[in-house]
């Protein structure tokens, strides 16, 4: 946002870019490959969660505890989707990114590669303000056309 004085009021506008931590976070292959590898261990561990296992309580004694299996299924299958769709956008924003850093120089491909892997401290302003930029107007007129297209083959 950019803070703008008109008269004597002070307004906001958006700058149309996208925010440094939509970059980090849904853009960064590390981060990604980080949340893909970790969803994948939390559903292979609850695997094991409706093998009952005995607990120690003062008030109950010894108690035999598991997971109900039909929700422990309903939940693993959830989890497995929630995956695969994670996968696919990700694969979408990862082909989107490419398609940019190809028309950069080689120099400025490098440092949004070293912005990405140090998670933004080493920042070249002027390169990462573009790829804000540049991810806006990809993102953002790829949704207005699908849009037309859509209201098209509605109107038909």
């Amino acid at each position: 946002m950019i803070l703008k004085h008109a008269e004597s009021v002070l307004l906001y506008f958006d700058e149309p870019k996208v925010s440094e931590y939509e970059i980090l976070i849904k853009y960064n292959p590390t981060i990604i490959n980080k949340k893909i590898y970790s969803l994948q261990e939390q559903i292979n561990e609850s695997y094991h969660l409706n093998v009952s296992h005995t607990v120690c309580d003062e008030v109950s004694g010894v108690i035999s505890v598991s997971y109900p299996l039909e929700k422990l299924v309903i939940w693993i299958i959830q989890k497995q989707d929630d995956l695969d769709r994670f996968k696919k956008y990700s694969v979408i924003r990862m082909n989107l990114l490419k398609q940019i850093l190809r028309e950069y120089t080689k120099q400025e491909q490098k440092e949004v590669m070293d912005y990405m892997r140090s998670n933004g401290r080493i920042k070249a302003y002027e390169t990462i303000d573009k790829l804000q930029k540049d991810l806006y107007k990809f993102k953002y007129s790829n949704r207005n056309n699908s849009a037309k297209k859509h209201s098209k083959a509605t109107v038909v």
